[in-house]
């Protein structure tokens, strides 16, 4: 049986070596997919309403200096990433976890 914290954790430090060549790669599949991906987008916000609101407040909150953005992760100190805001409950917009990107993808594939 595999120990899932131990494959977590070789996920995590793949995608960390790897990070530029996965960013290459989705950025390619974006661009050669735009109706596709557009499309996805267009259907994930119809049917995700309370988290499009959210989203949308917490990034008209960082864009007005509301709230400033942290330059780490929360979870695993990555500083040279992008770090995105999680929301646990999106009935409070503003209150956020900040994740990167690796440890937000793994948290929501939990």
């Amino acid at each position: 049986m595999i120990n899932k914290e131990k494959e977590r954790q070789t996920r995590i430090k793949w995608k960390k070596k790897n990070r530029g060549k996965i960013t290459l790669q989705d950025r390619e599949y974006r661009r050669r997919n735009k109706e596709k991906v557009s499309s996805w987008s267009k259907n994930w916000k119809k049917n995700n309403h309370d988290a499009t609101i959210a989203h949308q407040a917490l990034h008209r909150a960082i864009d007005y200096g509301l709230i400033q953005r942290p330059d780490a992760c929360s979870k695993c100190g990555a500083s040279d990433v992008l770090i995105d805001g999680h929301h646990e409950d999106y009935s409070k917009p503003l209150d956020v976890e900040w994740l990167c990107t690796s440890c937000h993808r793994l948290l929501h594939a939990a």
